[in-house]
């Protein structure tokens, strides 16, 4: 048992290490430490998940994320946007439909 204490920054940069690392599955688990800890995330927190996402090419799980910013009242930035797009690249096979759907978005 640590004494360090949780708080977005310290769970954000658990979560940003995990996609580093290529554990998009680790990140999330990190992510939803937040919830109980009582933490609200920031833009930060959900960009952190949506990149993990991103980098492991799932479009689908990155666009749930993004979906889950705006359910918490986070506005999403391009730059969320455009990882969402680097997801649909990155996709085996590429989610062109996707893409598109996120491009209408922005």
């Amino acid at each position: 048992q640590s004494n360090i204490e949780l708080d977005v920054v310290t769970l954000n940069a658990a979560v940003d290490a995990s996609v580093k690392a290529g554990d998009a599955f680790r990140a999330e688990v990190w992510f939803n430490r937040m919830s109980i800890a009582q933490l609200h995330p920031d833009a930060c927190s959900f960009g952190a998940a949506i990149n993990g996402w991103a980098k492991s090419g799932d479009a689908h799980r990155a666009s749930v994320w993004l979906d889950a910013m705006g359910q918490n009242s986070i506005a999403a930035t391009v730059i969320q946007y455009n990882q969402v797009l680097h997801a649909c690249a990155q996709a085996c096979p590429k989610d062109a439909k996707k893409a598109m759907e996120i491009a209408q978005r922005m």
